[in-house]
């Protein structure tokens, strides 16, 4: 049993469905399309630290708050098949252009301008689970002169350990104790 805790740091992690308003402009014109993008924890989260903890706020303005990584969000809508063919479209089209422009630097930049598409994201819906992970200093006290430390994964929503140090007997107590895996945290017990 810990005989101390200490949180080092706290991660939101959501699991579900995302959907994204994606429009892909170029100068004369644009298509918008939402488009759905699964969100798995096992991605690395949007947003850490201790203000993981508090309570999450009534208006959410930017959603890696929600332990959303924003640029796997970003990446998997872009790779949506009507958006890509659209960028296609206006890519290949500014390379026409741009040959047929000749060695004219002001008109190839304009058509660079122009023909280049963009991307603008909004997240407009989710659907799913939020959870967190916490990070903690545990701190051990077998006997009098025996004390453990290591840092464990905690996942409260199932009473789980994402990487709790490996146990073993000790030698000279006969106890069940955690097991150095590098030396730096715990007394090395084999």
């Amino acid at each position: 049993m810990p005989t101390a805790v200490e949180i080092a740091e706290v991660q939101r992690c959501f699991e579900g469905m995302a959907l994204v308003r994606v429009r892909a402009t170029v100068a004369h014109d644009s298509y918008e399309r939402l488009v759905e993008v699964a969100c798995s924890p096992a991605e690395p989260p949007g947003q850490s630290g201790r203000s993981g903890l508090g309570p999450l706020p009534h208006i959410i303005e930017n959603p890696s708050v929600l332990g959303l990584n924003i640029d796997s969000l970003a990446d998997a809508a872009q790779l949506d098949e009507a958006i890509a063919e659209f960028s296609r479209f206006y890519l290949e089209r500014r390379a026409q252009e741009m040959q047929a422009a000749g060695r004219d630097e002001r008109k190839r930049k304009k058509l660079e301008e122009e023909f280049t598409p963009r991307l603008d994201m909004t997240l407009v819906a989710l659907e799913g689970k939020l959870h967190r992970q916490l990070e903690v200093k545990a701190q051990y006290k077998l006997d009098a002169a025996s004390e453990y430390r290591s840092t464990l994964t905690v996942i409260p929503h199932t009473g789980g350990f994402a990487d709790a140090p490996e146990l073993s007997i000790c030698a000279q107590s006969g106890r069940t104790v955690p097991k150095a895996i590098s030396g730096k945290d715990l007394p090395m017990v084999e």
